[in-house]
């Protein structure tokens, strides 16, 4: 900090602070405090503390905006609101800018200052459209893992309620899946058959090579 100790002590206090909240929310198990609207409020009130110390609008420190943008698209995956944290990061940073107007004045030309603005808003739209992207895309993995839990349900039902023993290999011959009646029949459970090979289980008469391709049995 270049300037009053008195300022480092300042923001070592309130990040101290924040260690403590998050000790607790781990002492308590409350960890969705950790995605909650508190949770960025102390870290927007910290990092408008930081730039303020650190040369106000002269400060490189508002790049923790950027950071507080990217940490809350990665937990709050909806467009809108990530726009809406971009336009309150806007508002803080504004704010210090304000009380350094008033205290000091302002050195950096209002060019500079309005480009940052407007890269804040520009980052809190990519971050949202990002994050967008991201949802839908994890929505669309967990429909295709529900549909495929569904028809393996399905599959399941009607293996298991077939009268004879079925086993289901794939081209290496190695047993993917056995029904009820082949467990039983075999009298092994399902762990120890998946994974053999299905010539463990068959009994060669010399004519097997011939009917092994068949499509009497080339699925069970």
């Amino acid at each position: 900090f270049p300037g009053s100790l008195v300022n480092l002590a300042i923001v070592t206090g309130f990040v101290a602070i924040h260690n403590l909240f998050a000790h607790w929310v781990f002492a308590t198990g409350r960890y969705h405090l950790f995605i909650s609207g508190a949770n960025f409020a102390i870290y927007l009130f910290e990092a408008c503390l930081l730039i303020g110390f650190s040369g106000a609008d002269n400060s490189d420190g508002y790049i923790l905006f950027f950071l507080l943008l990217i940490g809350f698209g990665a937990y709050r995956r909806r467009l809108g609101s990530t726009v809406v944290v971009a336009v309150v990061c806007c508002a803080a940073y504004a704010a210090v800018l304000y009380i350094e107007w008033l205290r000091a004045g302002i050195t950096q030309p209002t060019s500079n200052l309005v480009a940052r603005f407007i890269f804040l808003l520009i980052c809190g739209w990519l971050v949202g459209t990002l994050s967008r992207r991201l949802r839908l895309g994890e929505e669309g993995i967990r429909e295709q893992a529900e549909a495929l839990a569904a028809s393996e349900a399905t599959l399941r039902a009607i293996l298991d309620n077939a009268a004879q023993p079925i086993l289901v290999y794939d081209e290496r011959e190695l047993i993917t899946e056995a029904n009820d009646r082949a467990r039983e029949f075999l009298g092994l459970p399902r762990e120890q058959l998946l994974g053999r090979r299905i010539r463990a289980f068959m009994f060669d008469d010399g004519t097997l090579p011939n009917e092994w391709g068949s499509e009497n049995i080339d699925d069970e």
